[in-house]
């Protein structure tokens, strides 16, 4: 059985403000839904995506048979002499009076044809849908199996585990099959999946868990903290290595007297930003390039200054 301090240690900033606690009365699949409903972090389901796609695909065959039925049919009609049934083509009001008469054959076949666009559209839009869903973080499906795991979700016992094939849902098989119906979440960078994950647990590790406040902590039994705090302490980061990058590059380019050397650094500290860049902010390829470019751009505006005859210098006032 895991112990409540270790569970403890799964910390959240999914949104949770002011160290709100979150009640989950209930047993089983109600005490479930309700703490799956308490964020929309927590809200992880499968997309079954193989079975979405057998579906497509049972529909896409029946439509395909039916269009050449219908072809076939269609074909018949025009060539059968009758001049009712050869209007069928330029007008579909013989086809519905002749309907009347028994003869419906190629009208019940657009009947069902159209219903199964309906279902064919409908399962295609899904399919969309689903693909175009955020996966979940690995911390929010930690967390969810942590929390199933405990002894007091299904009050006393941990349902799921005799559920049979119903408790593998959130296993580790699925995980590709997995989705997060909150949107793409803030946390998607990998700083803020960073401070979430590895810095909020170093925190709750040596700090966080002698908090007094026990509000923190909810009856989900996970210990809350304010998303936006969390946002803002990765914003500070982002913010003191944005000014630090450029500060030190120069700083040490100043230190290089050899050309062919700053070019050098020149190279390698534009290439450790553009990475950092990237990794640390999630910014789109062209907010990459632009912001590498202008991080050059000052490296190379202060080299030219230097190579100048203009170089920069630091002497005391009676050397002036």
């Amino acid at each position: 059985m895991m112990d409540a301090t270790a569970y403890d240690t799964e910390v959240r900033s999914s949104g949770v403000e002011n160290g709100n606690s979150v009640d989950l009365p209930g047993v089983g699949y109600g005490r479930l839904a309700k703490f799956l409903a308490s964020s929309h972090e927590n809200a992880i389901f499968r997309k079954f995506e193989q079975l979405n796609t057998m579906t497509l695909l049972r529909l896409q065959a029946e439509l395909q048979s039916m269009e050449q039925e219908l072809e076939e049919i269609q074909q018949e009609d025009q060539e059968s002499g009758d001049p009712e049934r050869s209007s069928y083509g330029v007008s579909f009001r013989p086809m519905r009076e002749n309907a009347l008469d028994g003869d419906s054959e190629q009208l019940e076949l657009l009947e069902k044809i159209g219903r199964t666009l309906n279902d064919y559209n409908q399962a295609l839009e899904n399919f969309t849908f689903l693909h175009q869903a955020s996966p979940p973080l690995d911390i929010d499906i930690k967390s969810l199996r942590l929390w199933l795991g405990r002894e007091n979700v299904g009050q006393g016992d941990r349902f799921l585990s005799q559920a049979g094939i119903e408790g593998t849902v959130w296993d580790e098989e699925h995980r590709g099959d997995l989705l997060t119906v909150g949107g793409p979440s803030t946390r998607s960078d990998r700083l803020s999946r960073f401070i979430n994950d590895k810095a909020l647990s170093f925190y709750q590790s040596t700090l966080g868990h002698r908090s007094k406040d026990g509000n923190k902590v909810g009856a989900d039994g996970i210990r809350h903290y304010d998303g936006r705090k969390v946002q803002r302490a990765g914003d500070i980061v982002v913010g003191a290595l944005s000014a630090a990058f450029p500060t030190v590059a120069i700083l040490v380019l100043y230190f290089v007297q050899n050309l062919i050397h700053r070019i050098g650094l020149v190279i390698v500290f534009t290439f450790i930003f553009s990475v950092a860049f990237a990794m640390m902010t999630g910014a789109k390829k062209a907010e990459v390039f632009a912001a590498t470019a202008a991080f050059a751009a000052v490296e190379v505006v202060y080299i030219g200054s230097v190579a100048s005859g203009d170089p920069i210098c630091i002497c005391s006032s009676d050397q002036a």
